[in-house]
Order: structure tokens, then C-alpha cells, then sequence
């Protein structure tokens, strides 16, 4: 019988610990990472099909309490926060995705949603909220937002293909159609916690959290692994953290038949499922 084995397409280390990991919007993977000891938040931006660094800039204005908030056509949108010590997202800052390049922020304001290139951001005032309509490249106000007692849209969907996996309960894999492979590569009873299962057409992709041995400083091993749909062969395995001391989810997604994934939380990962 014929079987194959899948390999690492490309990884990419930048240096800090990888926070978020925003699928590909135009060809571009975006990503924040955190400089825990330096207090340093940077993005980077990667060719999906390549892994080609095309930037890597540290963040603007605070260098720790601002994040990505979503990533939508040619922009990055950043948010900041109302406070340290309340982590309630405030302020817009955009960036060109194709660049890093800055392109402007505003403290008071906070996203709403976007269309063909005008942005809707709500500013709080002393009589009440206002919706303005914005260009997201300049920022720009274009005027008010008169249907505001209509609930704002949501940012145009661009990963409608990005494929995230099922989140299953040990009871849950006992009755699923591929919960037998879980089974084959491990001891289900030394499974902990949820198990993330993905059903791609010639694959499945499955995310488990192992107990280590009793004593053991950490709690889990966090595998990854990949088999063949039709026969359960493995084709791919690595391990997401070997010392895992919680249970993590959202490991990985799979977009334009690649697999996405971090290792040890430093590590951007991607495997061809082509």
C-alpha cells in the first residue's frame, strides 16, 4: 500500500512568545507577539504559501497594552484599552497589512465594522454614543452614521474558509466517526480535558492533551497529529508543548489546505495537506 508522509512546509520564529496567529486575509498571515520580560507587544506578517517574512515591527504608542483586534482586506485594526486595570478595548489604531506601515490612530474611538473602505467607529460622548463613518485608510471622519439604532454589522467575513476543528469530550469521540483514531495513537485514559478534532477530505488533524507521569513537574504533554481519513495512518506528528502545566485550545486551523499551527508557544508552523 502506498502511504506518504507530511512534512513541515515552514515555520517561523520572531523571537517572543506568539500571542495571536490571525489566518491568511490576501495571501497574508498575521501575527502579534509578546516580549513578556521587556513588555514589548510586535506584529509580523508572513506569505501563507511561503512563510517569507514580509515585516516585523513592534507595536505603536503603549508598548504593552494594545493588541489585534481583527484584520480585515489591506488593514490591520489594533485596539487599546480603557485602562490597565480594565481590560475593556478602547481606541483604533490601523496598519497597512501589506507594509506595517502606520497609517493612524485615535484614542477615543472603537471599531464597529467596515465596508468597501469605510469604517464605522463608535465615540463615546457626554450625550451618548455616536457612530462615524471614517476612512479606514486616513481616518478621515466622513460624517455620522445615521441609522444608528440599527445594530452595526460585523467586518466582511474573509476566513469563511478557514477550517477550525470540533472541541470533543472523551464521551463525545466514543460515538464520532473518527474517534477511533484518537484511540490508536494514544491511551484514552491518559487523555485529559477536550480533544480538537478537524475532518479534512484526505486528513484528520487531532490536538490532545496527555497526562505525563505522576511527579512529573508539568502536567500534559500537548500532541498534534495527523492521519490518513481512509486508513488512519499517521502521516504527521508533533508536540504542541511537552510541559504543558493548563489545558490550551484554538491550537490550530487549517486554511487553503495548510495546517497552522504554534509549537511551545514560539514556533509558527505550517504542513501542506496538498
Amino acid at each position: 500500500m502506498f502511504s506518504r508522509t507530511l512534512k513541515l512546509h515552514w515555520e517561523y520564529t520572531p523571537g517572543a512568545t506568539i500571542w495571536r496567529v490571525h489566518p491568511a486575509v490576501r495571501g497574508r498571515i498575521l501575527g502579534e507577539e509578546r516580549d513578556v520580560e521587556r513588555k514589548q507587544v510586535s506584529f509580523f506578517a508572513l506569505e501563507m504559501v511561503t512563510g517569507a517574512v514580509l515585516w516585523h515591527k513592534p507595536g505603536v504608542g503603549d508598548p504593552w497594552w494594545v493588541g489585534m483586534d481583527r484584520v480585515a482586506g489591506d488593514y490591520i485594526f489594533l485596539h487599546g484599552f480603557a485602562t490597565p486595570d480594565l481590560p475593556v478595548k478602547r481606541g483604533v489604531t490601523v496598519l497597512a497589512a501589506v507594509t506595517g506601515e502606520h497609517l493612524w490612530s485615535r484614542e477615543e474611538w472603537s471599531t464597529e465594522k467596515l465596508d468597501e473602505g469605510v469604517l464605522t467607529v463608535r465615540e463615546e460622548r457626554r450625550e451618548g454614543p455616536v457612530l462615524l463613518l471614517v476612512d479606514a485608510r486616513t481616518g478621515s471622519v466622513l460624517g455620522e452614521d445615521r441609522a444608528q439604532e440599527k445594530t452595526a454589522q460585523p467586518f466582511e467575513d474573509y476566513l469563511a474558509y478557514v477550517g477550525y476543528p470540533a472541541v470533543l469530550s472523551v464521551a463525545e469521540l466514543q460515538v464520532h466517526q473518527s474517534g477511533r483514531f484518537v484511540a490508536q495513537q494514544w491511551p484514552v485514559d491518559r487523555l485529559a480535558g477536550p480533544i480538537e478534532l478537524f475532518e479534512h477530505p484526505a486528513y484528520v488533524v487531532i490536538a490532545a492533551h496527555e497526562r505525563k507521569e505522576k511527579g512529573a513537574q508539568a502536567a500534559f504533554v500537548h500532541h498534534l497529529c495527523v492521519v490518513k481519513r481512509n486508513t488512519g495512518t499517521l502521516v504527521y506528528r508533533d508536540i504542541i508543548a511537552a510541559s504543558a502545566a493548563g489545558l490550551g485550545m484554538d491550537t490550530f486551523f487549517v486554511q487553503d489546505n495548510v495546517l497552522v499551527y504554534v509549537r511551545e508557544r514560539m514556533t509558527l508552523c505550517a504542513v501542506s495537506l496538498d
